[in-house]
């Protein structure tokens, strides 16, 4: 992808600043804005996440792209409490989760394999650290956790949550009680759940019984 300018749109009473324009198509993006100024992240259909780093008057300070994932970027959200790294998730259709650092380029930390494709990523918007991710048709939200390495960042698996009959259709923590997941679901409902109160960490593989085998005869 190429930045193709900064300009400013004027159409009856609306304002608005081009910020970046593609050769590829955008699927998911997000802005942070800082005492700095304006850091754009975005992802493409083609597993590519670029950005775009502005001032305070939204003029173009840096910009740079990496290809992280063999299929589209279906989430790219900001995570950590570490500031100073300007950490990254980006989630796709390939199963993968990546976990980078947007300073000064995308680079790759980590990775996290998921067992499906993965629609949506999202992140506690009040602590970072926490972060969600829901499957192509799931009903279970896994909750992961940023967490410090003996090198870099490596994301840890808080809890699975079940509870759904149908499959789960959005998910986001709650702003004001950032303790709160609320998830909706093809199954009619809405729900609200509390983490905290969520121990279901992941379960060790027990060994299923082979039920065509003959007993033996004491």
């Amino acid at each position: 992808a190429e930045y193709m300018g900064l300009v400013t749109i004027t159409e009856g009473d609306v304002n608005s600043k081009l910020l970046l324009t593609t050769e590829t198509s955008i699927i998911s993006f997000t802005v942070e804005s800082g005492k700095d100024g304006v850091n754009l992240l975005a992802g493409d259909h083609l597993g590519e996440v670029t950005l775009r780093r502005f001032s305070k008057e939204l003029a173009l300070v840096h910009s740079a792209a990496a290809k992280f994932h063999k299929n589209r970027v279906n989430s790219v959200v900001p995570v950590g409490s570490d500031q100073t790294k300007s950490l990254f998730a980006s989630a796709s259709f390939d199963r993968n989760i990546i976990l980078g650092s947007s300073q000064p380029s995308p680079t790759q930390l980590n990775l996290y394999k998921f067992k499906q494709r993965i629609s949506q990523l999202g992140s506690n918007m009040v602590d970072k650290d926490y972060i969600f991710c829901l499957g192509d048709q799931s009903n279970v939200v896994q909750v992961l956790k940023v967490v410090q390495a003996e090198v870099g960042y490596s994301l840890q698996e808080i809890c699975n949550v079940r509870g759904h009959e149908g499959y789960v259709t959005s998910s986001a923590f709650c702003y004001k009680a950032p303790g709160l997941l609320v998830t909706s679901s093809d199954d009619l409902t809405v729900k609200i759940w509390e983490i905290a109160n969520i121990r279901n960490v992941k379960a060790t593989n027990k060994k299923k019984k082979n039920k065509n085998k003959k007993k033996t005869q004491a």
